[in-house]
């Protein structure tokens, strides 16, 4: 039995420990209803990581994303989906064989069957480089280093073990090299007929090109020891080769095993969805060439300047071909002739006293001709010139003009006179160089 005297304290310990127990309980709900429920350490994502973007691993993402969390509670569903869309976030260099495209331009092909071919060329010296014009190609450096100049535009590049470059057709490059020892790979899509004599690999006839005009790329991999990649689709031709190391192909389930023959890679052509992959012991380089998506001719547009030779560089000459080279340009009868229609013409009084010279030329095919034109030092032109059709003007000092026909080949000068550097039926190479003499370009 309690005792009067202990009553009191044991009624008052009692209400603490209710007072307590109350206060216990509201500090309880409102930690309740601040905390956020615990994630699964295993569902946290670190978007500045690499991210698995196969297509199992986005299904299951997506599907977690979901699920309604297993607490039932809005907010857990909610840190799920953040998580997902962070995961989504993924640089494409940051995939398996981290993937970067090193050159890449629009090239067009009408249709008829192609083949990839790849040379490797040693690059000539700056004093022994000669220009060219050429298919679309992708050169890749491998040793030492290489300057690429646009002869057309003038703008250079200069490209260092690893680097790509894009070469578009019809303008005129020179790639060259301060110093010996300069070594390219050069890949190209060409005429089964006009495959390179001194192409290392060509590939089987491509029939599955249509005409348009498309993105052509080059994208490197690399891929450690027991990596693989998957290869984008290709629109009709794709090749694979290894650049260093060697490398499985996985094509539409057929393997092969490609690696480097000397300096020289082996390639493969690729139609159907392709995996590569390293099954060896050391790090390997793999370079990917094809077609990629197709682009309309609604963003296209006529070079600006399509006549910039008429406002950059053109003549009215002296002419200096071999012997006495003067006395075999003979005036054409230019009311029998045809005319450029040119515009605006000038007279020799119209060159600067002293200098310096300038002079402008136009040339005619009588029938057609192979021309080739070279204004201080840079080619202007460099095709065949269909008969009845003019160059165009072409601004500067000092022409070199190659011709298959010189009897078929007519000059025009600034003056609007016409005239004949030579009568060969076949070959003929002239030299022409302003002096005071000479007209000059209209607007100089």
């Amino acid at each position: 039995m309690m005792s009067r005297k202990q009553g009191p304290w044991r009624l008052l310990l009692a209400i603490a420990a209710c007072v307590m127990l109350l206060a216990g309980s509201f500090s309880g709900s409102a930690l309740a209803q601040d905390a956020q429920p615990t994630q699964d350490p295993a569902q946290l994502v670190d978007p500045t990581l690499p991210q698995d973007t196969t297509p199992e691993a986005t299904q299951a993402a997506t599907e977690a994303a979901t699920e309604p969390a297993a607490s039932g509670t809005p907010e857990a569903a909610s840190q799920t989906t953040t998580s997902t869309s962070a995961a989504q976030r993924v640089d494409q260099a940051t995939t398996p064989g981290a993937p970067a495209t090193l050159a890449h331009g629009l090239s067009f092909y009408d249709g008829d069957d192609l083949v990839w071919q790849v040379q490797e060329v040693k690059v000539a010296v700056i004093a022994d480089a000669d220009s060219s014009v050429s298919q679309p190609s992708i050169v890749v450096q491998r040793e030492g280093q290489s300057i690429i100049r646009n002869d057309a535009t003038g703008k250079r590049a200069l490209l260092t073990p690893g680097e790509a470059f894009f070469i578009t057709a019809d303008d005129s490059y020179t790639i060259m090299a301060e110093d010996d020892g300069s070594l390219i790979w050069k890949y190209s899509l060409v005429d089964p007929d006009e495959v390179a004599a001194d192409a290392f690999y060509e590939s089987p006839s491509l029939t599955s090109v249509r005409n348009g005009t498309y993105d052509f790329r080059l994208v490197r991999y690399v891929l450690n020891p027991g990596e693989t990649a998957d290869l984008p689709t290709n629109s009709g031709a794709g090749m694979v080769m290894p650049g260093a190391g060697e490398v499985q192909v996985d094509h539409g389930g057929q393997l092969s095993l490609l690696g480097l023959e000397g300096s020289q890679g082996q390639g493969q052509v690729l139609r159907q969805p392709t995996v590569i992959s390293n099954t060896g012991s050391q790090p390997t380089v793999v370079y990917y060439l094809y077609l990629g998506e197709t682009v309309g001719d609604e963003s296209s547009a006529p070079p600006q300047n399509s006549s910039s030779t008429s406002t950059s560089s053109s003549a009215n000459v002296t002419p200096t071909t071999g012997d006495a080279a003067a006395d075999t340009a003979n005036t054409a009868d230019s009311t029998d002739a045809a005319s450029s229609d040119s515009g605006a013409t000038t007279s020799p009084e119209d060159q600067p006293e002293g200098g310096p010279y300038l002079a402008q030329i136009n040339i005619y095919a009588e029938a057609e001709i192979y021309l080739t034109v070279t204004v201080d030092g840079i080619v202007w032109f460099d095709g065949t010139l269909p008969a009845g059709s003019w160059s165009g003007p072409m601004n500067g000092t000092t022409f070199e003009v190659y011709t298959s026909s010189g009897v078929a080949t007519l000059f025009e000068n600034a003056c609007g006179t016409q005239f004949y550097m030579g009568e060969e039926p076949g070959e003929a190479y002239y030299t022409l160089v302003a002096d005071a003499n000479s007209c000059p370009p209209p607007g100089e």
